[in-house]
């Protein structure tokens, strides 16, 4: 029996000009979401070639930028978001 390994990958969003560059972004990774109002999509990518990637991606002429989803970096055992700086608790809260 072979053994299973998890690959690592990491979320990349990438903010375009045009529609058309989200054809050519998925040829580098797992394409998840575009959103074709706000001109951003979401892609999943290999963590160890996310750099080279993300530098070719940026370089294309329809993409304004790329940024790395912190999606990966959240502890999902978290319980109280307001501790960690997410949620700030605001005054509508307490009249619930």
């Amino acid at each position: 029996m072979s053994d299973f390994t998890i690959t690592k990958r990491r979320g990349l969003i990438v903010y375009f000009r045009r529609r058309r560059v989200a054809r050519a972004v998925a040829h580098y990774g797992h394409l998840i979401y575009v959103s074709k109002h706000d001109h951003y999509l979401v892609l999943y990518v290999n963590q160890d070639d996310a750099d080279e990637i993300r530098q070719k991606i940026a370089e294309m002429k329809a993409v304004n930028k790329v940024i790395d989803s912190h999606l990966q970096d959240l502890d999902p055992t978290v319980s109280d978001l307001e501790s960690t700086g997410i949620y700030k608790k605001h005054d509508e809260d307490e009249n619930k």
